[in-house]
């Protein structure tokens, strides 16, 4: 007994010295991002103690040493036990292989309250003499073709999406269904979504870029286009990463489980020019010059990376990604619509594509914009205000902030 008990003793001893040389490694690894947030906490007055301790939170969660190692090798443990799930339902596989986001719902949300902000801003939107229109993009989960095995969550987004262009529909607010658009696109379901990532590939946003131009000459009589060439995918440059790609979703359960996307890197291949201004939490920046120069974001494809780094997601690589604001003038187009995107991150690389058709194109993304959004939509003098949020973001952390 004895014996047994100087055992579980020094097995504690040596847990507890294993757990505090790990923690030490990893302050010393994050001391950068701590210091930098310490800095923030000072100089921000504005941010509540939980706000403070969520960013912490995520300085600890985030920068962990050797994390990439402990998240392939929990993955590999996963895929050898053939699960459909990890991380506790959070992450899911569906029959043809790819990740979603989920979690268990025993009914779909009330989204009423949400559309009700939607058709507020909207009506103030069109008495300052601007068009505004909802655009819905798909969700990962198609409908009809998305399936998954018994036993996996189902959280209800395309029906919660149903419900609040109902209310929009129902208040005479115009919308562009893209999920509906879908059905006649051609496009095989197994090829809109990366594997690893929860955003469609830059093809579906380069379609839903084509559809928003015939929505808008066919609802309100414009001629943006009309002989296709913006929308013609032979006059952009189409460039395949091949295995390149590894998404969120991939990067929290590693290759080994998820696999791994080619990307597409599209662009134009024609002429182009512009003044780009963006706006995020630490700093503002400028640039200048073609769609490819000004307008994209290059480190992911022109330098050694490292894939499980989200500061190397090539998908944000258009417009840097969720930037509070962003602020786009085609130095070639003088006569083109001027427009402003509301928006989440899959609208991103649509409204990169629109910029060839416009003369001025605005994104903000109300999580991270600290201004009165509605204000700034009445006063830049748009002809489109667009709000875009995909059926899983149809929550108050997006339309609060429109109130």
């Amino acid at each position: 007994m004895k014996k047994l008990l100087e055992a579980r003793v020094t097995a504690t001893i040596l847990s507890l010295f294993a757990l505090i040389v790990f923690s030490g490694i990893n302050a010393y690894y994050a001391k950068d991002s701590i210091m930098l947030e310490l800095s923030n906490i000072f100089n921000d007055n504005d941010k509540s103690l939980k706000d403070n301790i969520l960013s912490f939170e995520n300085i600890i969660d985030e920068e962990i040493f050797m994390k990439e190692l402990f998240i392939e090798l929990y993955g590999s443990m996963q895929y050898v036990l053939d699960k459909n799930e990890i991380s506790n339902f959070s992450i899911v596989k569906d029959d043809m292989g790819k990740l979603h986001y989920s979690y268990f719902a025993n009914q779909k949300n009330d989204v009423s309250e949400i559309a009700k902000i939607a058709i507020d801003f909207g009506n103030d939107i069109e008495k300052s003499g601007a068009n505004f229109v909802y655009l819905m993009p798909l969700d990962k989960e198609i409908l009809g073709a998305t399936t998954f095995s018994y036993g996996i969550p189902y959280p209800f987004r395309n029906e919660e999406a149903d419900d609040f262009l109902n209310v929009l529909e129902k208040n005479e607010v115009d919308f562009l269904d893209f999920r509906e658009s879908l059905l006649n696109s051609g496009i095989e379901s197994s090829n809109l979504f990366y594997d690893t990532d929860h955003h469609w590939k830059t093809e579906t946003a380069f379609w839903a870029f084509t559809q928003l131009i015939e929505y808008v000459n066919n609802n309100f009589d414009e001629e943006i286009d009309q002989d296709g060439f913006y929308r013609d995918i032979n006059n952009y440059n189409q460039i395949v990463y091949e295995n390149s790609y590894l998404g969120s979703l991939g990067r929290n359960v590693g290759i080994s489980y998820g696999g791994i996307d080619d990307f597409t890197l599209i662009y134009p291949k024609f002429t182009t020019n512009y003044d780009f201004y963006g706006q995020n939490q630490i700093m503002d920046y400028s640039m200048h010059g073609s769609f490819r120069d000004s307008l994209l974001s290059l480190d992911a494809f022109t330098s050694e990376y490292d894939m499980m780094n989200p500061k190397f997601d090539k998908y944000m690589s258009y417009l840097g990604g969720n930037l509070a604001l962003v602020h786009i003038d085609n130095k070639l187009v003088k006569d083109g619509p001027k427009v402003l995107f509301i928006k989440d991150s899959l609208m991103v690389p649509v409204a990169a594509f629109f910029t060839t058709v416009c003369s001025k194109v605005d994104l903000i993304d109300p999580r991270h914009y600290k201004g009165d959004i509605r204000k700034y939509a009445i006063e830049n003098d748009y002809d489109y205000v667009f709000m875009s949020f995909s059926p899983p973001n149809l929550s108050s952390d997006f339309f609060n902030p429109l109130k």
